[in-house]
């Protein structure tokens, strides 16, 4: 149906009208009618079709933007992840170094307990050597 349809029905309406027929007339404005109805429902069809369409991009879009922040907390979760064994190991580290740092003190502490009881010892004998009654 289109240009064509139309003006076969403009025709019978005008003949219709010439020659006094109000049925050629009618006839004539029906198909002009159903012309018009026909291409109103083909717009609004076109329309529709657009608008599923543009719905069709929107929940794309809506749906990339989803993923995209998924995305976006895995790897905020990863770097925090990487923060977190980062910290772990740094700790780990200062835990021997302290626990390494607390044995040489023990060791000097022993070392140096050592050296006291061997003067004290080397004293005593001094002692004795000098008093032998004492």
């Amino acid at each position: 149906m289109g240009a064509f349809d139309k003006l076969k029905g403009k025709v019978k309406e005008v003949a219709g009208d010439v020659v006094g027929d109000d049925g050629l007339k009618a006839q004539g404005r029906l198909e002009q009618a159903h012309v018009d109805a026909a291409e109103e429902a083909q717009e609004l069809d076109a329309k529709a079709q657009q608008e599923a369409e543009a719905a069709e991009v929107e929940a794309e879009l809506e749906r990339n933007r989803i993923e995209q922040e998924r995305l976006e907390a895995e790897e905020a979760n990863r770097r925090e992840q990487d923060r977190i064994e980062r910290e772990r190991i740094a700790e780990e580290q200062r835990v021997r170094q302290q626990a390494a740092a607390v044995e040489a003190s023990a060791d000097r502490i022993e070392d140096q307990a050592e050296r006291e009881r061997a003067e004290a010892q080397a004293a005593l004998r001094t002692a004795e050597a000098l008093d032998p009654n004492a």
